[in-house]
């Protein structure tokens, strides 16, 4: 059954099959890309070819393509930053326990021996909290 001869279907509020839904898919690709519009023909035509009593059910979705799923890269913490958000992390826990100091104060002692302004200490503050988040995420 091609969509073309049968439109009916497509307004109807019965429920329907893996097939309709395809098929409503596919007629609403106006606005889509070229490739998107020839790869739901190809797939419109496997599964106008597809006779169940032939094959096994599960035929059919081996006939599909698998979609590929490329990697997006990911992004470093700090990676626009002028700080090393890793080694804020590591000197400031380091510094607290060979001090015995808290993390406030383990912070400020990080702007004072780097130079660095002090009104950078919520951006010290946050880069130490987003490694130690991840470092935490990791362990899990």
């Amino acid at each position: 059954m091609s969509v073309e001869q049968d439109i009916d279907f497509l307004n109807s509020d019965e429920e329907g099959d893996a097939f309709m839904a395809w098929a409503i898919m596919s007629t609403k690709l106006d606005g889509a890309p070229k490739w998107v519009s020839d790869y739901f023909a190809a797939l419109m035509d496997k599964v106008d070819a597809f006779d169940p009593h032939d094959d096994l059910e599960i035929a059919l979705t081996n006939q599909l393509e698998v979609p590929v799923i490329r990697k997006r890269k990911q992004k470093r913490l700090g990676e626009k930053s002028p700080h090393d958000y890793a080694h804020i992390f590591d000197w400031v826990a380091a510094w607290q326990i060979s001090e015995d100091a808290n993390l406030e104060q383990a912070l400020w002692k990080y702007i004072d021996v780097h130079e660095l302004d002090p009104d950078l200490f919520e951006t010290i503050k946050s880069a130490y909290h987003k490694v130690r988040k991840a470092r935490l995420q990791q362990q899990s």
